[in-house]
């Protein structure tokens, strides 16, 4: 059969976090200065403040969603940020029961720091693939009243939604990190606490305990007790493999760093807290757009004490240690010191401007802030300084805490008292502005760091071991280096359109096709060097084995049931009546799973590991409970199967697939398993558990109808299938990847041959599955050129 072009199949984008697809996000406002308006709202003076939302009507990829409330949202995208400031959306503002695609919000981030956009998504897949669930992100062209606002990711909120996807248990505390912290201890009281997390839900019950006991544990159980108690009350193999990527990626604006950017979640019923990754636009600092990127971000607060003599701070951000500043003092004088100290001639109002002006390699960047200064006020005799709590003798505390939030003078709430905090830590003293360094390396061994966590777990030996193995892990797949080799710069292709479009970006365009590209100053390449710093580290610690990898085939996904009740008789060690899944060992030596994953999703192909030193040995069988019951003995995954049909995948740690089987609708207690047993097609059958399939019964269910071939494999157009016994039996053909994603929508035939159109696809491994009227199931590997 010869294929002619007379159908196009077009790749599928179910969903908002479907990377593959640029997606187009329009708000419509009545208000003809929203941005303004959003602006307006958002106080940077007001770090922690709450942020009133604005409703604009919004539709997604051209489905109506309705009215949803918008706000700006960061920190440092702020300060530091693009004209694009990032944005909140709560589809559930206005109507509780507003769903789009079942999420209640989602953020729009503008990449600060990142030319590339993609640090985000690169950093949340290798928390996924070593094992941690993390954020998906995805890239849109946004516009407001059909006007372009800009190219942004869309990242996903850590909230209800996310805790019901990658949780067991999705109903107990989850907390925010909302400022710099270091996990003080600071007593029973829970408004302690409120200036460092902020609980985001099960707020009417508003329980603490937990949280204050976890950090009662970190400061204050002795170095004896510590590798035990810290284990009862906080999940430390999920948060090692989280440091062990952070150190990877030398993520500074991290735990690692700055005390800061995560979520704790409280499993209730287990007692345990979970970290949650958050905010990775700063990690894997280097290449064009943040060793060239020229920032100047004036900003200054004076400390007034109702006389004329006034002195000045320097709240500065800039990317560059050569910055000149240029001080205006409003009555003719000037100064060219980072922090002067000015006399008036006398007591008044006047305009005080502040100019910097940063040079970084050829480039120059300036900026001037001005404010009026009345001299006559006398800060220290504000309430709150009178009465301690802002520290009386710290007049740069004083000036910028009133800079910041005036309001704190004469009133003391939450929001002061984690405005202090943030003051107090980050700049101690009177200490002045700085430039943002993006030098940080941080070596492999943190057992000196001042940072309480780290430092104490690491110096539990066992603990340092396990940091250790995953960091060998994840260096022996080079960071994943083949995984993003191709991923990187497909992402930059798909929106390099929407970055030249936005006229923010445009003097960044040069640095984003370096980033996005293969060769010098990209972010491949600093994946690559980064990963060559770690390995010459760690052959300093320890001896990383080396990474083996299955072949496909070699541990097969042998018999599943996804609808298990109490009728079946099958139960996991605690009498429980989950999913599972049999795994076969297909070949003459035992397996070593340590570094294998299982999961039921195509876009997290590292969803579930295996815990280390799992074994299934030669010709023998592996049951794997599907219940999310990841805290109980033996091997429960994180995740269970869906009774109307999913994905099941087995992989490798470097992403490449052993098996993957996809299923439709299954029924209770009825298994679906392979005949031959092993290598053989997925059957209905009476349940085997543990032994071989191959019984008369399941044998007389194999279908000829789908004994076929394809050719030209590889293909890069067209995709021929054969089928040598012709029947009128309807078949169907669906295109999926690797990892069981459908990337093709069904073709149906009737006879003979069929021809599919692969043009579109991206040049890799494929699946053509394939089902007839029975429900019997089949699969083909092919390649597309």
């Amino acid at each position: 059969m010869v294929c002619l072009q007379t159908t196009l199949f077009a790749q599928s984008g179910s969903d908002l976090f479907d990377v593959e697809v640029l997606h187009d996000i329009r708000f419509t406002s009545n208000d003809p200065n929203f941005r303004n308006t959003l602006l307006d709202n958002f106080d940077v003076n007001d770090v922690f403040g709450e942020k009133p939302k604005f409703p604009a009507e919004l539709v997604i990829d051209g489905e109506v969603v309705g009215t949803v409330g918008v706000r700006h949202k960061g920190f440092s995208s702020v300060f530091f940020g693009r004209e694009n400031k990032p944005l909140k959306v709560d589809i559930n503002e206005y109507d509780p029961d507003q769903r789009y695609d079942g999420l209640r919000k989602f953020n729009l981030n503008n990449a600060t720091e990142d030319e590339s956009f993609q640090r985000d998504l690169v950093c949340y897949e290798l928390m996924r693939r070593a094992g941690v669930p993390a954020p998906r992100v995805s890239f849109a062209r946004v516009y407001l009243n059909d006007d372009y606002w800009g190219l942004f990711q869309i990242v996903e909120q850590v909230d209800k939604e996310f805790l019901q996807d990658n949780y067991a248990f999705a109903d107990g505390n989850l907390f925010k990190n909302k400022d710099w912290n270091n996990f003080e201890y600071f007593g029973m009281d829970p408004n302690e606490y409120n200036r460092t997390y902020q609980l985001k839900t099960n707020r009417e019950a508003d329980d603490w305990s937990g949280l204050i006991n976890l950090m009662n544990v970190i400061d204050n159980s002795s170095d004896e007790e510590f590798g035990s108690a810290i284990d009862e009350v906080f999940d430390v193999d999920r948060y090692l493999r989280v440091l062990a990527v952070d150190v990877a990626t030398n993520n500074w604006d991290s735990n690692l760093e700055h005390g800061r950017n995560w979520y704790l979640y409280e499993d209730t019923r287990a007692g345990k807290f979970s970290w949650i990754p958050w905010d990775y636009n700063f990690a894997l600092p280097g290449g064009n757009s943040q060793d060239d990127y020229c920032i100047a971000f004036a900003r200054y607060a004076p400390y007034l004490d109702g006389t004329t003599t006034v002195q000045f701070f320097n709240q500065s951000f800039t990317t560059s240690p050569e910055t000149t500043y240029v001080w205006e003092f409003g009555d003719g004088n000037t100064s060219d010191a980072e922090e002067p100290t000015h006399v008036y001639d006398s007591l008044g109002v006047y305009e005080v401007c502040l100019s910097i002006t940063a040079v970084l390699e050829e480039e120059v960047c300036a900026q001037t802030y001005c404010q009026t200064v009345d001299n006559r006020v006398d800060q220290s005799a504000c309430p709150n300084v009178l009465n301690g709590n802002i520290p009386a003798d710290n007049p740069g505390i004083i000036a910028r805490m009133l800079s910041y939030n005036p309001q704190c003078c004469d009133t003391w709430d939450e929001n002061c008292e984690s405005l202090l905090y943030f003051l107090v830590s980050t700049y101690g003293g009177s200490g002045g502005g700085g430039y943002y360094d993006d030098g940080f390396n941080f070596a492999v061994d943190q057992r000196e760091t001042d940072r309480t966590l780290i430092r104490r777990l690491l110096n539990v030996p066992e603990y340092y071991e396990a940091y250790l193995d995953y960091l060998c892990s994840i260096t022996s797949s080079n960071l994943f280096l083949a995984y993003f080799e191709n991923v990187i710069p497909a992402n930059g292709a798909l929106i390099d359109s929407a970055f030249q479009d936005d006229a923010t970006l445009t003097r960044s365009y040069p640095d984003f096709l370096v980033e996005t590209g293969t060769g010098e100053g990209s972010l491949l390449e600093l994946i690559t060097l980064r990963n060559e710093e770690l390995r010459a580290d760690l052959d300093s610690q320890t001896t990383c084995q080396p990474l083996l990898a299955l072949a496909p085939g070699d541990l097969a996904i042998n018999e599943f049931m996804a609808v298990n009740d109490s009728l079946s008789g099958i139960t996991d060690q605690d009498g429980e009546t989950d999913d599972w899944i049999e795994l076969f060992n297909n070949t003459s030596s035992d397996l070593d799973l340590s570094e294998v994953y299982l999961t039921d999703d195509g876009d997290d192909p590292l969803k579930w590991q295996f815990p280390a030193g799992t074994i299934v040995t030669a010709g023998g069988y592996l049951i794997v409970w599907a219940d999310k019951d990841d805290d109980q003995e033996g091997l429960h995954a994180n995740f269970r199967l869906n009774r109307d049909g999913e994905t099941i995948a087995i992989n490798n740690a470097d992403g490449t697939t052993i098996d993957v089987f996809t299923y439709e609708r299954q029924e209770n207690n009825v298994s679906m398993s392979r005949v031959p047993n092993g290598t053989g097609d997925f059957v209905a059958q009476q349940t085997t558990f543990g032994v071989n399939n191959e019984t008369p019964s399941s044998i007389s269910n194999l279908a000829n109808s789908l004994r076929a071939s394809v050719f030209p494999n590889p293909s890069s157009n067209w995709l021929t299938v054969d089928f040598p016994q012709p029947t009128d039996s309807e078949i169907a053909l669906e295109v999926r990847s690797i990892t069981g994603q459908l990337v093709l929508p069904s073709l149906h035939r009737t006879r003979g041959s069929a021809c599919i159109d692969v043009s579109a696809l991206r040049p890799g491994m494929y699946l053509l599955t394939l089902q007839d009227v029975a429900g019997n199931r089949g699969a083909i590997r092919f390649a597309k050129q």
